[in-house]
């Protein structure tokens, strides 16, 4: 997979939704090298694993669809198929 190269953290995600479809967590599929380097964790440790139990104290502000910024990006995305980009510094 040519993501796996790429100087930048990349990870293919799989949503969690409750039942008023909202995101509530995800699984991470698939991340390269960059993305376990940025996050500090082995892939063997993020693949196959959901967001919040590798991350259990991490802010539930990514999946809200309230959060002024994201508007819940993730969550749009695979629901309705929006193109997005975002970047926090």
């Amino acid at each position: 997979m040519c993501f796996n190269t790429i100087p930048f953290a990349f990870a293919d995600i799989e949503m969690i939704f409750n039942e008023e479809c909202q995101a509530v967590d995800w699984i991470f599929c698939y991340g390269n090298k960059a993305l376990a380097n940025i996050e500090g964790i082995p892939l063997d440790e993020l693949i196959g694993n959901t967001f919040h139990s590798v991350f259990p104290n991490m802010d539930r502000k990514w999946m809200r669809s309230t959060f002024p910024l994201w508007r819940g990006v993730y969550g749009r995305i695979s629901l309705w198929r929006i193109p997005s980009f975002a970047a926090v510094f």
